[in-house]
């Protein structure tokens, strides 16, 4: 394995563990600012859906995790398809279970760090 292969098995670990453990800012400072997400019967959207709420209370238990699939590096970009398992709990109602797949693109920066630039989420 390189290290930037390794490097994006890093990034996608630390976005797991940000995302169960409920730190907004952590997940934030993984993507590009121009990161761009797709979901199933949903419009692309970008960043702002990760942004901190004002009302944590009402912010569902997260609780995830992923298996990376397939990973390949291409000079500055590197791309992973993965399996995620998703039990969401919210503050009412049922607890939910999701799998799927996603395939998710890195870019470096300039300072060498990788960061999640698209991803496309089959989860359902």
């Amino acid at each position: 394995m390189t290290d930037d292969e390794q490097a994006i098995r890093d990034v996608i670990q630390r976005c797991t563990s940000a995302t169960n453990e409920g730190d907004d800012e952590a997940v934030l400072d993984l993507m590009w600012d121009d990161a761009l997400f797709l979901v199933p019967q949903a419009e692309p959207f970008g960043i702002e859906m990760f942004e901190p709420s004002e009302d944590s209370a009402q912010r569902p238990d997260v609780h995830s995790t992923c298996e990376v699939l397939e990973l390949e590096v291409r000079d500055d970009f590197g791309w992973a398809r993965t399996h995620l398992e998703v039990d969401i709990v919210p503050p009412e109602g049922e607890p939910l279970h999701k799998s799927g797949y996603t395939f998710t693109i890195f870019k470096k920066d300039d300072d060498g760090e990788w960061r999640l630039y698209r991803d496309a989420n089959l989860v359902s």
